[in-house]
C-alpha cells in the first residue's frame, strides 16, 4: 500500500533531504523533490500531485515552510503534511498550529518515529476523505447498504420502483419513487432529466438537445421542459472537474 503514496520533501538541507528520501524509498514510498525553496515547493506540489508533504520551516527563500503550508491549506483539495524542523521556538510552533498540520517533529528525528507519524497521518487523511464522500443508504432485501453517490450513473423509474445503475454495471432496485430517491442525493450532482429518469451530471460525457450520454453505453432522455436546467447542471459539473 505504501507504494501508492507519493511524499513531497520540502527541505533546504540537501543532505538531510537525500537521507530522508532514501529511507522513504526503501520502505516503499515514492518521493518527490526535494524542494529547497517556497517557489520550488509550490511548483512540485502542482506538477507532482503528492499525497503527503514533509515540510521544514526554514527554507532557502524569503518565504518559509509555514507560508507553503498556508498555500496548501487554501487549495481545494489540501495535501496532508507534517513539519519536520529544527525550530522549537514557541513563536514558530504557534504559527505552525494555525496551518493545522498532521504533526510537528523536531530534528534530529528517529526513522521509526518519522515513519509512524507519516503512516498515522496518511491513515487519518484517508478516513477523513471517506467521511466527506456523500453516501446514499439503500435497502436490498434484508440488508442496508451505503452507496457512494459518485458511483451512481443514473436513476430510472420502473413502476413503483426506482432502479439505480452503478458504475460497475450493477443495478439496485429501491421501492421508492424517483422523486423520493432524488431528495436523498446531492442536488448539485443529480438532476431529473425526464419524467422517468435522473442522471449523475458528473458522468455525462456529451449531450445534445434530446439526450445526455454517459460514454457509449448509456443515453438518457432529456425532456424539453427540463432541457435548460439539465444542461446547466452538466456544464457546472464539467467546470468543477
Amino acid at each position: 500500500m505504501k507504494q501508492a503514496y507519493k511524499i513531497l520533501i520540502v527541505e533546504d538541507e540537501v543532505l538531510i533531504a537525500d537521507t530522508i528520501g532514501r529511507y522513504l524509498t526503501r520502505v516503499g514510498y515514492q518521493v518527490a523533490g526535494p524542494a529547497i525553496s517556497y517557489e520550488e515547493a509550490v511548483e512540485l506540489l502542482e506538477s507532482e500531485k503528492p499525497d503527503f508533504a514533509l515540510i521544514d520551516i526554514r527554507l532557502n527563500s524569503h518565504k518559509t515552510g509555514i507560508d507553503f503550508a498556508n498555500y496548501i491549506t487554501k487549495s481545494s483539495t489540501p495535501t496532508p503534511f507534517i513539519f519536520l524542523t529544527s525550530q522549537t521556538d514557541r513563536r514558530f510552533v504557534e504559527l505552525a498550529k494555525e496551518t493545522r498540520p498532521a504533526g510537528y517533529l523536531t530534528k534530529p528525528v528517529r526513522k521509526e518515529s518519522l515513519l509512524t507519524t507519516i503512516e498515522i497521518a496518511l491513515h487519518n487523511a484517508v478516513e477523513d476523505a471517506l467521511q466527506k464522500v456523500p453516501r446514499l443508504t439503500v435497502s436490498t432485501g434484508r440488508k442496508n447498504l451505503q452507496v457512494n453517490t459518485s458511483s451512481i450513473l443514473y436513476l430510472e423509474a420502473t413502476h413503483v420502483y426506482t432502479k439505480l445503475l452503478l458504475h460497475d454495471g450493477s443495478e439496485i432496485l429501491q421501492r421508492k419513487s424517483l422523486g423520493a430517491v432524488l431528495k436523498s442525493l446531492p442536488n448539485d450532482q443529480f438532476i431529473q432529466t425526464h419524467r422517468g429518469y435522473a442522471v449523475n451530471c458528473q458522468h455525462v460525457s456529451h449531450w445534445d438537445t434530446e439526450r445526455a450520454y454517459l460514454g457509449k453505453a448509456h443515453s438518457i432522455p432529456i425532456s424539453r421542459s427540463r432541457r435548460k436546467e439539465v444542461i446547466a447542471c452538466i456544464e457546472e459539473r464539467l467546470l468543477a472537474s
